[in-house]
């Protein structure tokens, strides 16, 4: 392989890797509006807005962080000082988590222990994604995100529509047999699950 082959190459999985996070984040919006209906999309949408506002000081301050101190590290030290970074990212995590439950009482947020899943899941693989991006695996990391990108595609493939969507919905319309509940707004978080696919044609300010 020639050197500018080889160079051509290697940029190709840069500009792959930096954008692969933004293609992950259509096929999870396509796949839940696919599953559970326009509505839930837009309360899942609401909940990850509020994930990745917490996120900014979790995830995104120490993934700088491990990308201005892990190159710098001596031999052998990377993981150590990513050990560390990891520990402050999850001192900021946990209490980021516990303000959830008050936006929620708050009718801010739908689902706040999902959403608080969200913002951990999200914050550790960013915080993964950075080391890699430090220690310039960027073959690795591009390997990781096709995968990634597979799995959600394959579940968009497998439940976009037909008899797998009415199965996985048969629990929120049962839900919702039970008949209306309180409007968020008046201070009660919604129990109804943007997982459990809730149709469209309700408006959002009241419970399904």
């Amino acid at each position: 392989m020639s050197a500018r082959l080889a160079s051509l190459l290697r940029r190709g999985e840069v500009l792959a890797v930096t954008a692969a996070p933004g293609g992950q984040r259509l096929l999870h919006f396509a796949l839940v509006q696919a599953v559970c209906g326009t509505e839930a999309l837009g309360r899942f949408a609401n909940d990850l807005s509020f994930a990745t506002m917490l996120g900014l000081f979790s995830a995104v301050g120490w993934s700088a962080l491990v990308l201005a101190r892990v190159p710098v590290a001596g031999p052998g030290k990377s993981a150590p000082v990513m050990l560390g970074l990891a520990r402050g990212a999850l001192a900021f995590t946990l209490p980021a988590c516990l303000v959830l439950p008050l936006l929620a009482w708050g009718g801010w947020v739908f689902e706040p222990a999902w959403t608080a899943l969200l913002l951990a899941g999200w914050t550790a693989y960013t915080l993964a994604r950075h080391f890699g991006l430090a220690l310039a695996a960027y073959r690795r990391l591009l390997i990781l995100e096709t995968v990634l990108v597979v799995l959600l595609a394959g579940g968009l493939a497998l439940f976009g529509g037909g008899p797998a969507v009415d199965g996985l919905c048969g629990a929120g319309r049962a839900h919702r047999a039970a008949g209306p509940r309180r409007p968020v707004g008046a201070g009660a978080s919604d129990p109804s699950l943007w997982w459990r696919c809730i149709p469209a044609g309700r408006q959002r300010a009241h419970c399904v």
